[in-house]
C-alpha cells in the first residue's frame, strides 16, 4: 500500500509540472501575440532565463547579508519591503473601482452604516459576494469610507499573507527558502498592480493560507486542534470565494489515502461545517439571502462556452438580466445549458480547452489590466502606464514565467513523499480539473500560485 501511495504521489507530481508546463507553452502560442507586440518567442524566453538568474543573484546576495542580522530582523525587512512597494503604488495609480470591485465597495459603504440589505440584485445570484463585502464594511466602519481607505486594508492584508507564507514555508524546508519565498512574493507585479483594486482575491487567499499554516502545524505536531482551527478559517473563506472547499476535500483525500486518519478528516469536516453554517446564518440575519445555496449553475454555463473561451461575457449578463434575479431558476437553467454543451457539443468545448488553461494558468496580466482600467484621476505615472501597455504585459509575464519556473524546480526536488506535499498537490490538481469546467479569469490561479510558493 505504500509503495502504491508512493507512485500516486510521483503520477501527482508530475501531472501538476505537466500542467503548469502547458499553461506556459499554450500562452505562448494562444495570447502572447495578443497581448505582447513585436516580440518573439526566443527573446520572451531569454527575458524570462535573464529573471530566473536575476532572482537567483538576489537570493545570494541576501544569503550573505542575512548571516548578518537575526532572523526577526531579516524577516522585518522583507515584510517592510512588501508593505512600502504596494503602498507606493496604492499612492500613485488612483484606481477606480468598477465591475464588480465597484459592488462590493459600494455596498460595503452601505452596510457601514448599518443598511445590510442595500446590496444590487447581483449579490442574490452570487451569493457568496457577502463575505468579502461585510469584511470591507467593518473596515469602512472603523477608519472611514473612502477608497483609500480599502486599498491600504489591501496593502495590509498582502503583507500578513507575505508573512503567513513565510511562517508556512519556515515550518516546511527552513528560513533560507522561506525568505526566497517572502522576496518572490515582494517584487510579483501583477500582484503588486492588484492591491489598488478592491478585489475579493486579497481576503479570500489571507484566509485560506491561515487554513493551509495550521494544516501543516498538525502535520508538524499531530494535534487535531490545528485542523479545527483550519477548518474554521476554510468554512469562511468559502463565503468569499466558494471553490475553497477544495483545499477541505484535498486534505480529507490526502490524509485518508496517505495516513488513513478517519479522525483528522471529521475533525477537519465538522469544524468547516461549524464555521460555514454560523456564518452563513449571521449573513442571513443581517441580509435576508439564504447565502449557503450553490450558485454553480451559472459557473459551469459560462466556463463550457466555447465561443467566449470560457470567460465571462456581456451575452452572459444578458442571460442573466432575463431570469429579474430569479436565483433559482437560472442557477438551473444556466446549469443545463452548461450540460447540454458537454453532452452535444463536447468537440466545441474540447478544442477550447488550450486557450482556457493559457488564460488560466498562463497569463498573469490581471493586476496591470484592472489597475488601470478606470481611473479617478490621470497622473504621470498613469499616463506612463498606460501608454506602454506590451511592455509593462511583457514584465508581468516574464516576472510570472520566472516564478512558475521556480515551482516546477521546488516541485521536482522536494523529495518528502509526505502528507503536505500530496495535500498541496491534490488541491492545484483539482483547482486545475475544476477549472476545465468553470469560468476562467487570469486572477483566479492568484490563490494557487500562492500556495505552490
Amino acid at each position: 500500500m505504500k509503495k502504491m501511495n508512493s507512485r500516486l504521489l510521483l503520477a501527482l507530481k508530475y501531472l501538476n509540472i505537466t500542467f503548469l508546463s502547458f499553461g506556459m507553452l499554450f500562452w505562448l502560442i494562444y495570447r502572447m501575440n495578443l497581448l505582447i507586440n513585436k516580440i518573439s518567442i526566443l527573446v520572451f524566453l531569454s527575458a524570462v532565463l535573464f529573471m530566473v538568474v536575476l532572482l537567483r543573484q538576489f537570493f545570494n546576495i541576501f544569503d550573505r547579508l542575512s548571516k548578518r542580522v537575526n532572523d526577526t530582523t531579516n524577516i522585518f525587512i522583507l515584510l517592510s519591503m512588501v508593505f512600502l512597494i504596494r503602498l507606493i503604488y496604492v499612492g500613485l495609480i488612483n484606481t477606480k473601482p468598477v465591475s464588480d470591485f465597484g459592488c462590493y465597495y459600494e455596498y460595503a459603504k452601505k452596510a457601514a452604516d448599518g443598511f445590510f440589505k442595500g446590496y444590487d440584485g447581483t449579490f442574490l445570484l452570487y451569493r457568496f459576494r457577502f463575505g468579502y463585502s461585510l469584511f470591507l464594511a467593518v473596515i469602512l466602519k472603523i477608519f472611514g469610507k473612502s477608497v483609500i481607505v480599502a486599498k491600504i486594508m489591501n496593502v495590509f492584508l498582502s503583507t500578513f499573507l507575505a508573512f503567513i507564507l513565510y511562517k508556512s514555508a519556515k515550518l516546511l524546508v527552513g528560513k533560507r527558502s522561506a525568505y526566497y519565498c517572502v522576496i518572490l512574493f515582494a517584487f510579483w507585479p501583477s500582484q503588486i498592480m492588484f492591491n489598488s483594486v478592491l478585489a475579493t482575491e486579497h481576503l479570500f487567499s489571507l484566509v485560506v493560507m491561515i487554513g493551509v499554516y495550521f494544516i501543516i502545524k498538525y502535520m508538524k505536531f499531530d494535534s487535531y486542534k490545528y485542523l479545527i482551527i483550519a477548518g474554521l478559517f476554510f468554512g469562511y473563506a468559502n463565503h468569499i470565494r466558494p471553490v475553497a472547499i477544495v483545499f477541505m476535500v484535498s486534505f480529507c483525500i490526502g490524509v485518508l489515502i496517505w495516513k488513513r486518519d478517519l479522525k483528522a478528516a471529521l475533525n477537519l469536516v465538522i469544524s468547516y461545517f461549524i464555521s460555514f453554517f454560523i456564518i452563513a446564518f449571521i449573513i442571513y440575519k443581517l441580509t435576508s439571502v439564504q447565502v449557503w445555496q450553490t450558485s454553480a449553475g451559472l459557473n459551469l454555463m459560462i466556463g463550457t462556452d466555447y465561443t467566449t473561451l470560457g470567460m465571462n461575457n456581456p451575452k452572459h449578463s444578458q442571460f442573466v438580466a432575463k431570469y429579474n434575479y430569479d436565483f433559482k431558476k437560472m442557477h438551473s437553467d444556466a446549469f443545463k445549458i452548461g450540460v447540454n454543451v458537454l453532452r452535444y457539443h463536447t468537440i466545441d468545448f474540447i478544442r477550447i480547452l488550450p486557450k482556457k488553461h493559457a488564460i488560466m494558468w498562463g497569463e498573469d496580466t490581471y493586476g496591470y489590466f484592472w489597475s488601470t482600467f478606470r481611473i479617478y484621476s490621470e497622473n504621470k505615472e498613469v499616463v506612463l502606464l498606460r501608454s506602454h501597455p506590451s511592455i509593462f504585459t511583457l514584465i508581468c509575464q516574464v516576472y510570472y514565467f520566472a516564478i512558475l519556473l521556480f515551482i516546477i524546480k521546488g516541485i521536482i526536488s522536494y523529495k518528502k513523499g509526505d502528507l503536505f506535499f500530496a495535500f498541496i498537490n491534490l488541491s492545484f490538481f483539482l483547482f486545475v480539473i475544476t477549472h476545465f469546467l468553470l469560468e476562467v479569469q487570469p486572477r483566479y490561479h492568484y490563490l494557487s500560485i500562492i500556495t505552490m510558493l
